[in-house]
């Protein structure tokens, strides 16, 4: 199975979701994913650990079983630039597709948990950067340094989790940019 296979299933999309923010037993993932039966759950949990996306980082023996609590491979859960290479426009659509399906669907459970309509712990941003390939890459290098030692923070009393997300994509040249390649040629 491609990695693009493993990770662009709705089930497996959230269980990576869950688990990217912290370790899970398959009792914690069960709790927040109660529409999903638990044989389904154990076996997208297999898939992922035979994919290498997720490992078992312990295993706990409890009432004659073994619990076993998941933590993400790092760097597993992307899709790199050959894996992207390989995939049709229309597999590249269906993968955004469920992305934005995800989500929505956290954004749902974000505004249902909001009782007091104090809505400033959000916020939407969309921003048109011109950026040449090699720079391109840069901003992307430099974007993952600055994020690091935020990802580092562990859950405490005084932290509320916050999910971000990015989508990056290039636009096709506009009429304005096109002219000025023209003048610049000549």
């Amino acid at each position: 199975m491609a990695k693009a296979d493993i990770l662009m299933h709705p089930v497996r999309m959230r269980i990576i979701g869950l688990i990217s923010r912290q370790a899970q037993t398959t009792q914690q993932l069960a709790k927040q994913m109660a529409d999903v039966a638990t044989p389904t759950l154990y076996h997208h949990l297999n898939l992922l650990v035979k994919a290498e996306i997720l490992q078992v980082v312990k295993e706990e023996q409890k009432r004659g079983t073994y619990e076993k609590t998941y933590a993400l491979v790092e760097g597993s859960s992307v899709l790199g630039t050959e894996d992207l290479s390989q995939m049709t426009a229309d597999e590249l659509m269906h993968m955004f597709q469920l992305f934005v399906s995800v989500l929505i669907g956290d954004y749902a459970q974000y505004l249902q948990q909001k009782k007091d309509r104090d809505y400033n712990d959000m916020g939407m941003r969309q921003a048109l950067l011109h950026l040449s390939d090699q720079e391109f890459q840069q901003f992307l290098q430099e974007l993952g340094t600055f994020f690091q030692p935020w990802l580092a923070y562990q859950p405490g009393p005084e932290r509320r989790q916050r999910l971000f997300n990015t989508i990056v994509m290039s636009m096709p040249p506009s009429e304005q940019t096109q002219d000025e390649a023209n003048k610049n040629s000549d």
